[in-house]
């Protein structure tokens, strides 16, 4: 059984934590990761704000975890950022069919008020996914889809996979998605300058240090996890698709055509290519029960 999390944080006296990374090339501005973050959300772009986008992220996400769950149930599943939460309808109601509570957390505090606010029944809080503040074996169910791809350096990724390790109750499951570093377009677009992507409309936040599938299933079963399953998401090409969600999404009829045809891409998870063709690396995982902390 979980232990009792009545101490967690529910949201209010939400604190900032978190340092601005070390100053490498392409790395955010010089401010702290919080406020940065949060004036990404108050400036976003249309590629962040584009509904139709958000909706096919979401249902693409749902998807996956549908497969892999099933029907299974888990106590406590967390949620480790809340950006979709804040700008689409998110994971929360998803997790929640699974879960008997949902918790989430983000590192800054505009993110987790919206997503509050979208989502009444989501204890959401204020955190750093490098030093969460959860006691150990507290949730048997984390979603971790694209957070730790946007830290500077392999050891801040290393160290919140050990958190979230710590958090994760023996024979809990952490579903994880990182950048796929494989994928031509994701490799060419970490080679340029993210000022410039972000003026043409394409990276508009950080973008950092990432894994291919091989090397995140390592990273996994290193801190002590057994990988359940592996599979390369989201196939459908991504600047052209990006492209037509801002051009659609003011068409809300076509909303669900689109999003079908675009899932539709994923049939290519199957082929030999698939390592090239996904955006996404993302790997089902589950903690031994003799995991040492």
């Amino acid at each position: 059984m979980p232990p009792q999390l009545g101490s967690l944080p529910q949201g209010d006296g939400l604190r900032l934590t978190g340092m601005p990374p070390a100053r490498v090339e392409n790395s955010p501005p010089p401010q702290a990761e919080a406020a940065y973050w949060d004036s990404v959300v108050r400036g976003a772009s249309s590629a962040l704000n584009c509904t139709l986008w958000r909706l096919f992220c979401d249902r693409l996400h749902e998807r996956l975890i549908q497969k892999w769950v099933g029907r299974q149930r888990f106590g406590l599943a967390l949620k480790t950022d809340l950006f979709d939460e804040a700008q689409g309808q998110g994971l929360v109601e998803v997790l929640g069919a699974l879960s008997r509570e949902v918790y989430g957390m983000d590192i800054a505090a505009d993110i987790v008020q919206n997503a509050a606010r979208k989502n009444p029944g989501l204890k959401a809080s204020v955190g750093d996914v490098r030093k969460l503040d959860f006691p150990d074996d507290a949730f048997d169910f984390i979603c971790s889809d694209s957070t730790l791809d946007h830290f500077a350096t392999l050891g801040e990724l290393r160290q919140s996979i050990a958190e979230l390790v710590r958090v994760l109750q023996p024979g809990g499951r952490l579903l994880i998605t990182l950048d796929n570093p494989v994928n031509p377009l994701v490799a060419l677009r970490n080679q340029l300058p993210q000022g410039r992507m972000g003026a043409l409309g394409l990276v508009p936040y950080f973008m950092g240090r990432t894994l291919s599938m091989g090397e995140l299933a390592g990273e996994l079963r290193s801190a002590g996890l057994e990988v359940l399953a592996k599979r390369h998401l989201m196939h459908v090409p991504r600047v052209a698709a990006l492209h037509l969600c801002r051009l659609l999404s003011g068409w809300p009829r076509v909303h669900r055509v689109v999003v079908r045809i675009m899932l539709a891409f994923e049939a290519l998870a199957v082929l030999p290519t698939a390592r090239f063709t996904g955006h996404f690396s993302a790997v089902l995982a589950r903690k031994s029960e003799s995991t040492n902390r």
